[in-house]
């Protein structure tokens, strides 16, 4: 009997505080404490592809236009709203860019948390409704993505705004200007964010059915407005000033091939695997066992989004599951939702003592999405980091301090060199080329050599796997194809080499004409 009023206190001490507003605000704190600490483990990380934006960023600033090379528009940075972002960073704050990106980064995966606590207050959940807010705060790739130094957190932080502006909009039955403006801004974080807009727009038809001129008038209207005062005006000024309706990533970097999609499979799964494995899939298809409700919908929707781009494209070339990442939070809310379904399965059919220890299964489903990954990660990430440094970052540095201002420097590693040396660079792989953007074939096999040689570099700069006493072996294609052209030559001259890791080397060639 005494064992019996000492369950039911414990219980009723659980119940009201999930149902306490303050207690529940309160619980959020420790959630925020963990999200620093993990950006804390991370921050020494910025990946090689953001100094391409940083480049970018640090040209408008000076004057020179959104531009890689000064006079030479071409845009190979993909998200313009990031790169203007950081450009005001870079023209009005005092303190070094990659820094800048950091910090904004973090600030936006705030509001991301933010929103997702925000969201998971929508649905009557039953247990505690922290769990998604702490697996956004924790998930690997998120963390990652605030510091990295690319768009992802400026992308995630206006996407769960956009689906948070939705669900009031449907609660209303119409679609706002508001949601549009916000779908426009995420198209000018990343192109592709225009999947999530039709999207949005068949969910909501299905669940306010009316007929098709009253859907269009009411809803479809506003938001394709919104959407084209803020995408519209940057189109034109992006066509006129570049030339080009897509940005040069987008033909550098052609998708939709099988062997891109099978690629793109594969690397869902290995991201499925790093937040819970398959355990996790189960219990966010339970989200929607009880029935498809706008809320569950809504989530399924933004996972579509970005899983129809990850496949298309074949996932992401630098970054950690960046494509995949702004889904985790609505795959997180749709988790949680799915657990509760499953522990209030469990708690009408268990005992007492069933019923107090269920309490216990977020906690230990989260610690075992979260652990495992980030202490696997960490190391390799803080290795990255010190390479490169240890070889792009003083390299690059070495050219600007021992070389003349016109120089020509040509690289396949078009990021942390070229923004260190501030020298005019020819992007080998054609992200910030248009000539080698639009040739033919595959990204990192496009090869024109004869075009990178007649503007005579005075350093090429090629990847290997191997030190000078073992011989070159090209990292790609087109470093192999170059380095062949250049032995027959013998145009160049090998000056130096740097050490990123034990199977990566950037040998440096000097022009000996």
């Amino acid at each position: 009997m005494q064992d019996a009023t000492f369950l039911n206190s414990i219980q009723s001490f659980f119940q009201k505080l999930l149902h306490n507003s303050k207690m529940r605000n309160i619980t959020l704190l420790p959630v925020i404490a963990i999200w620093v600490t993990m950006l804390s483990l991370y921050w020494p990380y910025t990946v090689d592809d953001a100094y391409i934006i940083f480049r970018y960023s640090s040209n408008w600033a000076k004057g020179f236009g959104l531009v890689y090379n000064p006079g030479v528009p071409v845009d190979g940075y993909t998200s313009f709203l990031w790169t203007f972002l950081l450009g005001f960073w870079a023209r009005y704050a005092d303190i070094p860019i990659d820094t800048a990106a950091k910090i904004s980064g973090s600030i936006l995966s705030f509001i991301s948390l933010l929103a997702v606590w925000h969201l998971s207050t929508q649905m009557p959940f039953i247990s505690s409704r922290w769990i998604a807010t702490l697996l956004t705060a924790s998930a690997p790739s998120l963390v990652i993505s605030s510091i990295e130094g690319l768009e992802t957190p400026l992308y995630t932080a206006i996407q769960m705004l956009l689906l948070s502006q939705w669900l009031r909009d449907q609660r209303k039955g119409r679609l706002s200007m508001i949601s549009g403006v916000l779908a426009g801004a995420l198209t000018l974080t990343r192109p592709d964010g225009v999947l999530l807009s039709p999207i949005l727009l068949i969910i909501f038809y299905l669940f306010h059915r009316r007929s098709i001129s009253d859907f269009i008038l009411r809803s479809v209207i506003p938001f394709t407005v919104g959407w084209a005062l803020v995408y519209v005006p940057y189109f034109v000024w992006h066509f006129s000033y570049y030339g080009k309706p897509f940005p040069n990533t987008f033909y550098a970097k052609p998708g939709g091939h099988l062997d891109q999609l099978v690629h793109g499979l594969l690397r869902i799964s290995s991201n499925i695997q790093e937040i819970g494995g398959w355990t996790s899939v189960i219990l966010a298809i339970l989200a929607f066992s009880k029935g498809v409700s706008p809320y569950n919908a809504l989530m399924g929707g933004a996972i579509l989004s970005r899983v129809l781009f990850h496949v298309w494209s074949g996932g992401e070339v630098m970054g950690h599951h960046r494509f995949l990442a702004p889904a985790l939070p609505a795959y997180f809310l749709l988790l949680q939702l799915g657990l509760d379904t499953l522990i209030d399965l469990l708690r009408s059919e268990g005992a007492r003592l069933t019923r107090i220890s269920l309490r216990l299964v977020p906690l230990l489903l989260s610690g075992y999405m979260i652990l495992a990954p980030l202490l696997d990660l960490r190391p390799s990430l803080l290795q990255y980091s010190q390479g490169l440094y240890r070889a792009h970052i003083q390299l690059g540095l070495w050219l600007r301090q021992h070389t003349p201002p016109t120089t020509r420097i040509a690289i396949g590693d078009a990021g942390a060199v070229p923004f260190y040396s501030e020298r005019y660079t020819i992007d080998l792989m054609g992200l910030n080329d248009a000539h080698i953007a639009h040739l033919r074939g595959r990204y990192g096999q496009k090869i024109d050599v004869a075009y990178v040689l007649n503007q005579e570099p005075d350093y090429l700069i090629l990847l290997s796997s191997t030190p000078p006493t073992h011989g070159f072996r090209g990292l790609t294609p087109v470093d192999g194809a170059i380095y062949e052209a250049i032995s027959r030559a013998q145009r160049y001259k090998l000056k130096s080499f740097y050490q990123f890791s034990e199977d990566y080397f950037l040998w440096v060639f000097a022009n000996a004409s």
